[in-house]
């Protein structure tokens, strides 16, 4: 009875030892809650933290770094760095609207309409030199003009304007009264240091109603002119200050005369009468858009000094005109 009943313990201790050996382990080795997984030695919970770190991103202190700067790039700031932003966004906008450099610009004056006098300064000679009209139709239009190149002055407002043109004074004489007849003047040059006028007599047939002298001039400009709107001085108000140095041509006196009822006829005489060489003037205008008024007075005497006609040196030259720029 004893020698059947060993084997079968024997197989019963030998089949419960392993399960017994493994209910040993479980209880010597702690569960690991957060993982749910039994916690090894000391060499395997080193591995076992390398795994953990590698497969699973730590989410404390990497986090907190990373999430300001996606909130930043995916989102503008709006607090402290508003006027960072929108102060770039201002210096792209002016970039945007920068304008170009001022250019210098080209004008072509033309000067339809003008008037030239004579001012006595001295009023003893008023009655040795022939008066001027004031106002003359024939003399009034003229076709002056003047090529001008503007050169801006430190890209502003401002510009030194040099340029060439042609001119001309025009003065239609007053006749004077003896009885019934209107006598005019003609200029002649008697010699080389004198010139004086000289009465147009009428003669059956042919009678004289306008005496007239022409000058011409070829001038160099200088001025200073002022633009009210900056990029485009061909708009707006606009003024100017110059000089004018011109040489003269040769002059012509012309005369109109009435023969037989024909009013059509005239005489021209050519020459330069002692007239001085050249002439100075001071130039100033103003005005609108292209359009403008214009003043000179002569810095020179009209005639060669002490060669003209008597009360010629107290004589003072001024001229108003109209302009336009063509171009």
């Amino acid at each position: 009875m004893k020698k059947k009943f060993l084997p079968w313990l024997f197989l019963l201790v030998a089949l419960h030892f392993p399960y017994a050996a493994s209910a040993g382990n479980a209880a010597l080795t702690p569960i690991d809650t957060e993982n749910c997984q039994p916690e090894a030695s000391v060499s395997d919970a080193t591995s076992t933290a390398i795994n953990t770190e590698v497969s699973q991103p730590n989410t404390s202190e990497s986090d907190s770094i990373f999430t300001p700067i996606d909130s930043e790039i995916s989102q503008p700031a709006t607090s402290s760095g508003d006027p960072a932003v929108a102060s770039i966004d201002t210096e792209v906008d002016q970039s945007d609207t920068y304008l170009s450099l001022v250019e210098n610009y080209f004008s072509f004056l033309y000067e339809p309409l003008k008037m030239d006098y004579l001012y006595d300064v001295n009023s003893k000679n008023s009655l040795k030199f022939p008066s001027v009209k004031k106002i003359d139709w024939s003399a009034f239009f003229r076709n002056n003009g003047a090529f001008l190149y503007g050169i801006r002055i430190n890209q502003s407002r401002f510009a030194l304007c040099v340029g060439l043109g042609w001119s001309s004074l025009y003065y239609s004489f007053i006749g004077e009264k003896h009885g019934g007849d209107t006598i005019y003047k003609e200029l002649k040059r008697v010699s080389d240091s004198d010139a004086s006028f000289q009465d147009l007599p009428n003669i059956p047939g042919r009678k004289v109603f306008c005496s007239t002298l022409n000058i011409p001039f070829f001038d160099v400009l200088l001025r200073l002119r002022f633009n009210s709107v900056l990029e485009a001085p061909k708009e707006g108000f606009h003024g100017w200050l110059g000089l004018k140095f011109g040489l003269r041509q040769r002059a012509a006196m012309k005369y109109y005369y009435e023969e037989y009822n024909d009013s059509g006829a005239s005489l021209v005489t050519n020459g330069n009468f002692n007239l001085l060489p050249y002439a100075c003037v001071l130039q100033a205008g103003m005005g609108y858009h292209r359009f403008g008024f214009t003043g000179g007075i002569h810095l020179t005497p009209l005639f060669q000094k002490n060669k003209g006609p008597d009360g010629s040196d107290s004589r003072r030259l001024f001229s108003l005109g109209i302009y336009v720029d063509l171009m």
